[in-house]
């Protein structure tokens, strides 16, 4: 549910990010990467683990990681700070 609105709205963040952390187009770009890589890891690991612990559980777990390292990222210092929380978020 999360992920198509995580993975449209960073696009049009991009340029703030290069600004704010000096990082070229392409290095930009990794935080769209890294959550993308993740997600694809994530969610059929997620799916054995509801099945293993019980939707419920690992749906309110999930919640819980994504919510904190949102906010969390909303103050990263340095780029590779923001990089590892997109990648824990996805």
């Amino acid at each position: 549910m999360l992920s198509p609105l995580n993975t449209s709205m960073f696009p049009i963040a991009l340029p703030d990010l290069q600004r704010e952390f000096s990082t070229s187009a392409g290095a930009s770009t990794w935080v769209l990467t890294v959550f993308a890589l993740a997600s694809a890891v994530g969610h059929p690991l997620a799916g054995y683990l509801a099945d293993r612990l019980g939707p419920r559980r690992v749906l309110l777990a999930g919640l819980v990681v994504s919510g904190l390292s949102a906010l969390v990222a909303a103050w990263a210092a340095t780029f590779s700070l923001l990089l590892v929380l997109r990648t824990v978020q996805a």
